[in-house]
């Protein structure tokens, strides 16, 4: 009989450190947005962050978020810590992204499409012990430097997106 008592009071410890644990991590932290600083490119590009998606003849109704967005006006979440550090950063017009240090892959959302996950190059972005910096612009039409996306993407349309931001999580 005390054999059974303790298997019990250990499970149920064991299931209040699981619960006590998960709630907090589940919330995240906030975490700050800035402009990226590290591409050879950010001469010639405007100030501000990215989060942005346009596609078809870019007509108001086919534009999500800005390429030059006050830092302000985008909220960053961070979850855990690095190297297991995930990030999500919302923008306007619901534009959203989600990345995970280690990962291959950033799942993006622009207001109705998405989200869906897409595979940057490695170089157009770097993950650090204090967050994510991101420059990266991919694009259905061959006439972008890097990886072209499928044109489903934007259901058939030809289009392309612009991230580019410093992510910085305490």
């Amino acid at each position: 009989m005390i054999r059974f008592k303790s298997v019990a009071l250990t499970g149920l410890v064991g299931i209040t450190l699981v619960t006590g644990c998960s709630s907090s991590e589940d919330e995240g932290r906030p975490g700050t947005v800035a402009e990226a600083s590290y591409s050879g490119l950010k001469a010639v590009r405007p100030d501000g962050v990215a989060l942005q998606a346009g596609w078809g003849q870019q007509l108001p109704d086919q534009l999500i978020g800005d390429k030059s967005t006050p830092p302000e006006m985008m909220k960053a979440t961070c979850f855990g810590e690095y190297p297991d550090l995930r990030v999500v950063v919302e923008g306007p017009d619901n534009a959203i992204l989600r990345a995970t240090a280690g990962e291959s892959t950033m799942n993006l959302t622009f207001g109705e499409m998405g989200p869906t996950d897409v595979q940057p190059p490695a170089d157009s972005y770097t993950w650090g012990p204090t967050g994510l910096e991101v420059d990266l612009r991919m694009s259905t039409g061959s006439d972008e430097k890097e990886e072209e996306l499928s044109k489903d993407f934007f259901g058939g349309e030809t289009g392309g997106f612009t991230v580019r931001m410093l992510v910085t999580c305490a």
